[in-house]
């Protein structure tokens, strides 16, 4: 569960990685929202086989997302995961909510069914 405004942060750790070092390694995040919007986003390797991803849901509902890499000959796509994105009512949530409204605004989103997302 996540609340609206807050970052949905994701790790993925493998060291079965034979086509290339680590650090040259891409791992894919595939981020879809409850209306049906893809949202691509690259990880960031952290060290000792481990790749981060950070990735803000803009809208209330299921998300769903997968990862996918070549570590090996053969491409390499996960199941699918679930999270949940709830408005959250606290103390601080109108604040949260402007911060959250500023970083919509400022990206750089378009209309296409698949947006990239810069990491």
């Amino acid at each position: 569960m996540i609340g609206l405004g807050q970052d949905s942060h994701s790790s993925f750790k493998d060291t079965w990685v034979r086509t290339q070092p680590p650090e040259l390694q891409e791992v894919s995040w595939a981020f879809i929202s409850p209306s049906g919007r893809r949202f691509s986003v690259s990880s960031t390797y952290t060290n000792r086989y481990t790749w981060e991803v950070d990735f803000p849901p803009y809208e209330v509902g299921l998300w769903r997302f997968s990862l996918a890499h070549q570590f090996i000959d053969t491409p390499y796509q996960s199941s699918t995961g679930r999270f949940d994105v709830l408005l959250l009512i606290r103390e601080d949530s109108p604040r949260e909510l402007q911060r959250f409204l500023a970083k919509v605004q400022a990206s750089n989103a378009s209309d296409d069914p698949d947006v990239r997302v810069a990491s």
